[in-house]
C-alpha cells in the first residue's frame, strides 16, 4: 500500500476511534498503531490484528479492574470478548470470560452474571 493510501486509512481509523466512548488514550494509541501497521504491511493477517486488539482491551480492563472501576472494566472486557469471538480464539475468549466472571464477583453483580450465563447457554 502506498503512502497516500496509508494516510487515508489512518485518518479513517482515527476518526472512528475518537468517537468511541470509554476508551483511554493508551488503548486508542495501541489500536491506531495496530491498524496502521496492518494497512501498510500486507503480510500481516487480520486475525493478528483482531487478537492484538482484543488483548489491548483485556489489558485496559485489567487496569480499570485493579482500580475498582468496575463499570469501565466491564466495558473493556466486553469489547475484548467481541474481538476474540470474531476470530474464534477459544483460549482468548476463555481468558476474557474468566476475568469478566471475576469482575462480576468482586462487584457483587451476581444477578447479571447469572443472566449472562443463561443467555449464553440458550444461544
Amino acid at each position: 500500500m502506498d503512502e497516500e493510501a496509508c494516510k487515508t486509512v489512518f485518518h479513517a481509523i482515527t476518526n472512528k476511534l475518537f468517537t468511541m466512548k470509554s476508551i483511554s488514550p493508551y488503548v486508542l494509541l495501541c489500536l491506531v498503531t495496530l491498524l496502521l501497521s496492518l494497512a501498510c504491511n500486507p503480510q500481516r493477517k487480520a486475525p493478528d490484528l483482531l487478537r492484538h486488539t482484543a488483548l489491548t482491551f483485556l489489558y485496559q480492563g485489567h487496569m480499570y479492574h485493579d482500580r475498582a472501576d468496575f463499570k469501565n472494566a466491564k466495558i473493556q472486557y466486553i469489547q475484548a470478548a467481541e474481538y476474540a469471538a470474531e476470530i474464534g480464539d477459544a483460549y482468548l475468549q476463555g481468558l476474557i470470560h474468566f476475568h469478566l466472571g471475576d469482575l462480576f464477583v468482586k462487584a457483587s453483580w451476581h444477578s447479571e452474571a447469572l443472566e449472562r450465563l443463561y443467555n449464553n447457554l440458550i444461544s
